[in-house]
Order: structure tokens, then sequence, then C-alpha cells
């Protein structure tokens, strides 16, 4: 049966976080910008999104001064009798767009106004105001002012539709906006092996218990961990990107589609050693209901590990998210 949802088009962000694309382009996540790549743009702004190959971009990005961690920690055993269980799919039909994202049909009516370069840049400050502190990036398209919005932020939407029209193309999580909010995307299943190798032990400790549907993501760090024969190497980047899936399954419900600046990461531990690794936690809906954010509610993260660009070889345990 044929899938109601389309693999992402080049032009969605998900596809090529190339900040190129749109020139000049503001990044911002959460609390700081940079102004990227851009040689006709040299305002101060903030910047940020997941690992590179991935497609999902390239880096790191951390947030500095966020509260201070809570322990949410799970371990995982080889010899534990759940990370041996296997994991339920997702129903329907797959995903399988090399992005991990597959988008909804666009619904969105064709704009009745052509602006020029420079209508755009003249509503643009005005647009930047008011999107100011909720936005993943933001840039000039041929007729549009294009964005992406943190999810949960369709009030805001709305509002930036009656002022500015067809002026403005913008998007939310795996969704559009248009009138109303959109329908999400569907995310491909988590990958990666839930029994570990002899001696290696995985921790995921949430900096925060609880986060707003509207945040642009959450964070946190795993801990890895050997005690077994020989040594333990991978070269698995940072930060970290994992998503949130339906408890004992590895069906993605919710993901990450900001920006990330990242960096390699070697991971090389000897018997009795531990190196911890930044984790991004993507909170935007991707299980086909209506709006860019989960309904609050308790879910729970699964942490891939793989090397930097590759497949997960791994998935550390649940560990519970709440949503308000």
């Amino acid at each position: 049966m044929a899938s109601a949802y389309e693999p992402l088009s080049a032009e969605h962000p998900l596809q090529d976080h190339n900040p190129s694309r749109i020139d000049p382009l503001r990044v911002c996540w959460p609390s700081w910008c940079d102004w990227s790549m851009s040689s006709s743009d040299s305002s101060p702004g903030r910047g940020n999104r997941p690992r590179s190959d991935r497609s999902l971009a390239v880096g790191l990005v951390l947030v500095a001064g966020l509260a201070v961690a809570v322990a949410a920690v799970a371990t995982t055993s080889p010899s534990g009798v759940a990370s041996a269980r296997p994991l339920g799919s997702s129903s329907g039909p797959p995903c399988t767009d090399r992005t991990g994202a597959c988008l909804a049909p666009n619904v969105c009516p064709p704009p009745t106004h052509q602006y020029t370069a420079q209508d755009l840049e003249r509503l643009r400050p005005d647009v930047e105001s008011m999107i100011d502190g909720a936005f993943y990036s933001v840039g000039d398209g041929l007729h549009t002012i294009d964005m992406d919005l943190f999810p949960g932020h369709e009030q805001l939407a709305a509002e930036l539709e009656r002022r500015f029209g067809d002026a403005v193309n913008i998007r939310m999580g795996t969704t559009r906006y248009c009138g109303g909010p959109g329908q999400s995307g569907r995310c491909a299943d988590a990958q990666g092996a839930t029994s570990l190798p002899r001696g290696l032990h995985l921790a995921l400790t949430l900096e925060n218990r609880t986060v707003s549907r509207s945040d642009p993501a959450a964070a946190g760090s795993l801990k890895v961990r050997y005690d077994g024969p020989g040594t333990f190497d991978l070269g698995p980047g940072r930060p970290i990107v994992a998503h949130l899936v339906k408890p004992g399954t590895r069906t993605v419900i919710g993901t990450y589609t900001g920006g990330t600046f990242g960096t390699g990461l070697a991971v090389h531990l000897s018997a009795g050693q531990e190196q911890t690794i930044d984790v991004i936690i993507g909170i935007a809906r991707c299980d086909g209901g209506i709006g860019s954010a989960l309904p609050p509610g308790t879910y729970v993260v699964r942490t891939p590990l793989g090397p930097d660009g590759g497949p997960p070889d791994y998935l550390a345990p649940e560990v519970a998210l709440n949503i308000r």
C-alpha cells in the first residue's frame, strides 16, 4: 500500500541543513545566535543542529546555562533481560527516507503575491522581531521569508500569517503552517541493538526530567562505561541526537529538526574507564498527528550510539521524559 507520506524534499531543512541554502541565514538554538556563512550580513545573531552525514546537519550546540542536571539515569547491562527483548516496530507504511523523517503531503496553497527582494528586506526586521527566541532559522527565499520555528509555536505562526500574509513561509518541526496547524510527518524506527557486548554499559542522564512542548529540544549526557576485555573503540562524534519513542518499541514519535555545530569525538576505553557524550533530544512531533508538538505527557528517550555518519550500533535503555 502506498504511503500517504512523502520523503523530505530537497528544500526542507531536515533534508540538508547547509546554511548556504538561504543567504543570509540566521540560526538560533536556544539562547544564543550566530550569523552563518553570509558575506552580506554581519549582524550578531543566535546559532545551532544534529550530525552532518545523517542529513540532519553538522554539529555541536549545547545549552549553556541549563538547569542543574537532574538524575534520571538508566543503565544497560549485557546480561539484562530487558535489553534482549525484541522491540516492536511502528505500524503502517514505513518511512525509509535517508533523513529518518517523511513529511505529510504539502497542502499549503501557492502564494498569491510574488514579493521582491526589496519587499522581503523591508519586512524581515519586523518578522525577526516577532520570532526572536522561538526559531531555529530564518532567511530570504525566492519570494518569501522562510523560517523554522520551534515546535509548539502555532499561535505565533498565526500572528505572523495575520500580519505578513503569504510573505512568510512557516515550518515547525515536521509540519508546515498555513491557515492552521499542519499534519506532522512520520519518523523511521529507531535502529541499533539493545543487547550490548560484554562489559559495555550505557547510561543516559537528562538535564531536566520535564521540558515544555514548545522548547527547541531537551538535553542530556550519555555515559559510556567499559568493563570488558581488551578495549572499546568508537568514533561517534558529538553531540548524539536522541529521539522520543513509544515505550517498549522502536517507534519514534519525537525528533529533532534544528541545527547544531558539532565536533568529532573518539571513544577509546580500557577496562574500568568511562566517557560522557553530550546528547540533544528531539521532541518535535513525528507520529502523523496534527500539530508540531506532542501532547503533554510522559514519553521515553532512546539514545543511539554508533560511528559518526553511520547507522547506530546500539541503543541505550529508555529514560522517561515529561512534556508539559
